[in-house]
């Protein structure tokens, strides 16, 4: 028996097999600012932000990383269309001038388990990819062990960064060539 395919973002289908979601896959922009403030807020209350903290978590902050002509990658995943953020992630140093990108993601407490860091790993890869990105690079806390297993499973390889920090990098898939 054949399980059809089990998440729809914006229309689309996915691979993945489990129960069927309905997540979306938005760039962050204005009119986000205020959901995913409350994420993070959830994230921090919850502990988890000890473990991510790419930005300061308030309104300004990421205003300022919603506000349009920014070349880095923001993406808020949502349940559905008018559904709360369960997850966001980030591709981030473009903007500094760098050509390999920085990786950070989070999910809130009540999805995890269900393939969402998973899926959304694999939409920034995907990001980065089309971007012209032959690498992504990420920093992971040694103690955050379900991250680290997720992003070995995608082929990062580790070395140390500070005494409880690893540095990750993968190589992102050539593009197939077509055949002649």
């Amino acid at each position: 028996m054949t399980q059809s395919p089990s998440i729809t973002a914006a229309g689309s289908t996915s691979p993945f097999r489990g129960p069927r979601m309905d997540l979306r896959y938005r760039r962050l922009t204005p009119r986000h600012v205020h959901e995913l403030v409350a994420f993070l807020e959830r994230l921090d209350t919850g502990g988890d932000g000890r473990l991510f903290h790419p930005h300061p978590f308030t309104p300004d902050a990421v205003a300022a990383i919603a506000a349009p002509g920014c070349r880095d990658e923001y993406v808020v995943v949502t349940a559905g269309r008018q559904g709360p953020v369960v997850a966001y992630g980030m591709l981030r140093g473009w903007e500094e001038g760098f050509t390999v990108p920085s990786l950070g993601i989070a999910v809130d407490r009540q999805w995890r388990g269900r393939g969402v860091g998973r899926r959304l790993v694999s939409h920034l890869h995907a990001i980065a990819k089309s971007r012209g990105a032959a690498n992504v690079r990420l920093k992971v806390y040694r103690s955050n062990t379900t991250a680290v297993a997720l992003y070995r499973s995608f082929g990062y390889q580790f070395e140390p960064h500070a005494p409880d920090e690893w540095l990750g990098f993968v190589s992102l898939p050539a593009p197939h060539a077509r055949a002649a």
